[in-house]
């Protein structure tokens, strides 16, 4: 579809028009090279907002494959954790178990205390029962029950998940075309807040927005966290981004600070650390 566009493009321009489809109309032009001329504007336009459009679904396309991957690892951390602490639960409660079985057997052969001595079927040589001047008190070490090994009493250590860094950048504009508007910004790690000339649900609802400032590109720059501090990044912006008067380069991450301002478009931006 786009070779028959630009074919016929081609075919009109030649056929006819002998002006630029940057020229301007003048009054000596004749009625079909004037709708000549808008139908090459208007398809000069249809092109550029094609292309706007097609930036735009690739962004998001990615966008969705960072969050996709960022939830696929979260699950598998969470079925780790799960299946660690199923692991900790069956050995410490083998171990247990076995420390009172052996407690248990103990118990079969003498029961009480070294002052309170009770001997269970035993009748020694001669006749005499339980409780005469010969019986002898039991071994404090046979009748004591077994201690219960280490490992049974330990109780398990609390598995710890570490949170990922997050941070909290306020955005906000004091001069330009959006002045007086404040943004709360929380970038997190492979989940930046993006900031541009877009109006799609990322921008508007996690970034910034600003659809009627020209000089800001479609994707101008994005916030993002790196080892738990908030950086600015200049994407590959058109007019680029201007921190005191000096332009960012691009695609190369700025350590943001409280108070620092930058130049967006025609958009001044003072950001403050939360």
């Amino acid at each position: 579809a786009i070779a028959i566009q630009n074919d016929t493009a081609t075919m009109l321009a030649a056929e006819d028009f002998p002006y630029s489809i940057n020229d301007e109309p003048t009054d000596e032009w004749t009625i079909e090279q004037l709708l000549h001329w808008c139908l090459l504007q208007g398809e000069r336009r249809t092109n550029e907002r094609r292309d706007e459009l097609i930036a735009a679904l690739r962004e998001q396309l990615e966008e969705g494959k960072k969050v996709l991957m960022e939830a696929h690892e979260q699950a598998v951390q969470a079925s780790a954790a799960e299946d660690g602490g199923a692991d900790d639960e069956v050995v410490d409660g083998g171990t247990a178990g076995a420390a009172t079985a052996s407690a248990t057997n103990g118990g079969e052969k003498s029961t009480g205390t070294d002052d309170d001595v009770e001997v269970v079927g035993v009748v020694p040589a001669g006749g005499r029962g339980v409780g005469e001047e010969n019986v002898q008190p039991a071994d404090s070490s046979a009748a004591a029950p077994a201690k219960p090994s280490a490992a049974a009493t330990a109780k398990p250590k609390a598995k710890t998940t570490k949170a990922a860094g997050t941070s909290t950048v306020y955005a906000e504009i004091i001069d330009g075309l959006y002045a007086g508007q404040t943004f709360e910004l929380q970038p997190k790690p492979r989940s930046p807040c993006f900031i541009g000339r877009s109006a799609g649900k990322k921008f508007r609802d996690r970034g910034i927005s600003m659809p009627q400032d020209g000089e800001v590109s479609t994707t101008h720059g994005k916030v993002e966290v790196k080892a738990g501090k908030p950086y600015y990044t200049d994407v590959g912006s058109t007019n680029g981004t201007l921190l005191d008067g000096e332009e960012l380069e691009a695609n190369v991450p700025l350590l943001i600070t409280d108070g620092m301002k930058l130049l967006i478009g025609a958009e001044t931006i003072k950001f403050t650390l939360g």
